[in-house]
């Protein structure tokens, strides 16, 4: 999150799937209640549910949180100007300026933009 903050993104959701009440609590104490400014913008906490109609039960990784809550995005950014939206996985630790990365993705007029880094093999 302080990626995104520092980024200049301020409209973010957080979709969990564990402890989504411990996850709830450190990001009103860090974020809500430690002064940040988030003029126009918002952080939501989307925990996970199970539904009769999901024999999965459970989020079976990002891209899937991201398919059972479309309809939250839709509705959301179907009354507001959104023109790019940043999809990050929160299980890796890093510093990036996603706006660098948006700006590419804009310049090159993509679809989807993927970025990644070298490892070392061991």
């Amino acid at each position: 999150m302080s990626n995104c903050f520092n980024s200049g993104i301020n409209k973010i959701f957080v979709m969990s799937q564990f402890n989504s009440t411990s996850l709830n609590r450190h990001i009103h104490r860090t974020y809500l209640e430690g002064g940040i400014n988030f003029a126009d913008g918002s952080v939501q906490v989307l925990a996970a549910t199970q539904m009769p109609e999901e024999p999965a039960g459970w989020f079976q990784g990002t891209a899937d949180s991201i398919r059972k809550f479309i309809w939250v995005l839709e509705d959301y950014y179907s009354h507001k100007s959104i023109d790019n939206i940043v999809i990050l996985s929160g299980d890796q630790l890093y510093r990036m300026n996603y706006m660098e990365l948006v700006q590419k993705h804009v310049e090159d007029d993509a679809d989807i933009t993927i970025s990644c880094a070298p490892v070392d093999e061991r």
